[in-house]
């Protein structure tokens, strides 16, 4: 499926082969420290061939365990009363010698 032509000018698309789940939120594209909260479009990659599993642990550089953990409801994205995505909330976690602490 085919996105609108301009919706790249509002919310970002994430075409590489993992997708967010395995990027630091510092590598991704238009990303600011500013603190303000960014979007993005991608496509689910599954951390097995069957099941529902999805993979978000981040190849991290500094020896750090980083994952995007789910929180909140997962809600459909509803274009002309036909469900055509999901909306997830994910946050980011970092774990120092297996102290989980929460990024912002």
């Amino acid at each position: 499926m085919r996105s609108h032509p301009l919706i790249d000018l509002f919310i970002s698309t994430i075409d590489s082969e993992h997708g967010i789940c395995y990027t630091h939120p510092e590598k991704l594209p238009g990303i600011t420290l500013s603190g303000l909260s960014k979007h993005f479009f991608q496509r689910n990659s599954r951390a097995f061939k069957r099941g529902t599993w999805t993979r978000r642990k981040i190849q991290s550089e500094c020896g750090m365990h980083t994952m995007w953990h789910k929180t909140g409801n997962t809600l459909p994205v509803v274009v002309n009363g036909r469900q055509m995505g999901s909306k997830k909330v994910l946050v980011l976690h970092t774990n120092k010698n297996f102290d989980q602490q929460r990024t912002n």
